[in-house]
């Protein structure tokens, strides 16, 4: 399904509140893709699994100028196309599927230091881990 894009580059504050509103439009952006998705492919299409696709957790790299994580956040397409994504990218395509198949789950963030975590809130309360999952080493910080 190509679609046009465009890419968009942001500055957000690392403040809790701005990164949850990024996080629920990137939710809301693969809802919609997996929604198109369903349509092109007929009524009744099955929700893929985040899990059962070839794709994989992966850091993103730093800035060699500031040391910074170069963080490029991915839809659902461009997991399945690159095989990899880190915390927000697995994470906002799990609760769209999960919303999808009418759970009403959120992405949920952990502090670690001065980094978040994106991981997956379920209605009971229980945080799900797609990073760790698919990948992650279980002792290092998203």
């Amino acid at each position: 399904m190509p679609n046009p894009s465009i890419k968009v580059s942001i500055r957000v504050p690392a403040r809790r509140s701005s990164l949850l509103i990024m996080l629920d439009a990137l939710v809301a952006l693969n809802r919609d893709w997996l929604n198109q998705r369903a349509r092109v492919e007929g009524i009744g299409a099955a929700t893929p699994n985040l899990y059962e696709q070839a794709i994989r957790y992966r850091r993103e790299p730093r800035d060699p100028l500031t040391g910074l994580r170069l963080e490029e956040w991915k839809i659902y397409p461009e997991l399945i196309a690159d095989g990899v994504g880190d915390c927000e990218d697995l994470a906002a395509a799990r609760v769209a599927e999960l919303r999808n198949r009418g759970i009403n789950a959120r992405p949920w963030l952990a502090r670690h230091g001065r980094m978040w975590h994106v991981q997956v809130r379920l209605p009971d309360g229980r945080i799900e881990d797609p990073s760790k999952r698919l990948g992650m080493n279980p002792g290092a910080r998203a």
